[in-house]
């Protein structure tokens, strides 16, 4: 028997795209927003939404936290409804992961700041955006978008897992 954890953002597929443009990040920031729900309100936010962002941490820098610092706030259960965390990881990235449960519509993004580039991605409606610098650093930017096919995120881990062996 098989058991694991349901962290399937790390399969999403615009978070896979996403993966293969990173060349040393400095700087990610993590977004997800969604509407109240009654269920998951009697645990804060952090475990209901940003143990999800917790995971990619981990995963996208590939290191240990070496020190955070973070605010939150309760405005309708009696747990935290919103939080911020800055973390300062080992290998010396910095991330900033924010969560809400009581915004007017759901958003998950991610943002990446690098030398070289900024990327975001829009994690759930599989759209991604690359800006890079203009030649002499000025303002203009070369702006690139695109998009990526909708695939089961679950499944996707599925079939990955499958073919791990513990």
């Amino acid at each position: 028997m098989k058991v694991a954890v349901g962290h399937i953002e790390r399969f999403n597929p615009a978070i896979n795209d996403l993966q293969k443009h990173l060349k040393n990040p400095k700087f990610i920031e993590l977004n997800r927003m969604a509407p109240y729900n009654k269920r998951g309100s009697d645990v804060s936010v952090l475990h209901d939404l940003m143990i999800h962002d917790m995971d990619l941490l981990f995963w996208l820098t590939g290191s240990e936290i070496e020190s955070m610092n973070g605010t939150g706030t309760k405005l309708i259960s009696k747990e935290l409804d919103t939080a911020s965390v800055s973390f300062k990881m080992k290998n010396g990235m910095q991330v900033m992961i924010n969560v809400s449960r009581v915004s007017p519509v759901a958003q998950r993004s991610i943002r990446v700041l690098q030398d070289d580039c900024t990327l975001f991605a829009q994690t759930g409606t599989l759209e991604l955006e690359k800006v890079v610098p203009g030649p002499g650093g000025d303002e203009f930017l070369t702006v690139t978008k695109w998009s990526v096919e909708k695939a089961d995120a679950l499944q996707r881990g599925k079939r990955m897992l499958s073919s791990t062996v513990f």
